[in-house]
């Protein structure tokens, strides 16, 4: 996890200004998938950040949700 957080972390966020502690969280989020590992283990840079792309977007609808 810490690799793909090191990794894809200005990728995923960019210019936002989000703070440390919720990038850790959304990392869990991510880790959390029973598929993380299967794709962790397969080294492939590009089908990991597709993977966090994904979760990203459920993970901020999932926080939508939960302010709603």
């Amino acid at each position: 996890m810490k690799r793909a957080q090191s990794e894809f972390s200005a990728l995923l966020f960019g210019n936002e200004q989000v703070e440390d502690h919720l990038k850790d969280v959304f990392f869990l989020y991510a880790a959390e998938d029973p598929s993380f590992d299967q794709i962790c283990n397969q080294q492939n840079s590009m089908a990991m950040y597709q993977f966090l792309v994904g979760k990203l977007v459920a993970f901020h609808d999932d926080d939508l949700a939960l302010k709603d």
